[in-house]
């Protein structure tokens, strides 16, 4: 893991927070507002990209989805009476281990997103060095061709005229 980023600054103008959750899926990485599909793997899925499954199996880590709760379909914004209801007359100790287990996979998502935005940065940091270097080099033979067109109208005669 790079340490040093040579400078490099990050302003977030987006409206991206660490509360956003984002499919997954690399070329999609879209907002999850409404519906999201969760793995069992710990993955989350926007609709567009479960409809593009060809196969029961994760994209990401090629993960069998062929379990009746492999990939399920979640309520981001789950209403007040469904809240009230959906862990209804469960004994507090399973209570306790599904908010664990929501936790963890909640955890998850924030983690591989930072270690997203780290690669991000990684790559653009080399590119900025990359830059900085061509920069650098072409200053370089510019002021030594400055140089040498000094060196050269230093050696020609000057004529006046009168």
């Amino acid at each position: 893991m790079r340490q040093n980023y040579s400078g490099v600054f990050l302003i977030f103008t987006s409206k991206f927070s660490m509360d956003d959750l984002l499919c997954n899926i690399k070329n999609c990485r879209q907002k999850l507002t409404k519906y999201a599909y969760a793995t069992s793997c710990y993955h989350l899925l926007c609709c567009a990209c479960v409809q593009k499954l060809h196969t029961p199996r994760c994209p990401l880590c090629d993960q069998d989805l062929k379990g009746k709760y492999d990939l399920s379909k979640v309520d981001l914004n789950p209403t007040t009476k469904f809240k009230n209801m959906v862990l209804a007359g469960l004994k507090s100790d399973v209570i306790n281990d599904i908010c664990q287990r929501a936790h963890n996979f909640y955890n998850y998502q924030v983690y591989t997103e930072l270690e997203f935005q780290r690669f991000r940065l990684d790559k653009l940091s080399d590119r900025t060095i990359a830059n900085e270097q061509k920069y650098n080099d072409t200053i370089f033979k510019l002021n030594r061709e400055v140089m040498s067109l000094k060196r050269e109208l230093e050696c020609k005669p000057i004529f006046l005229s009168t």
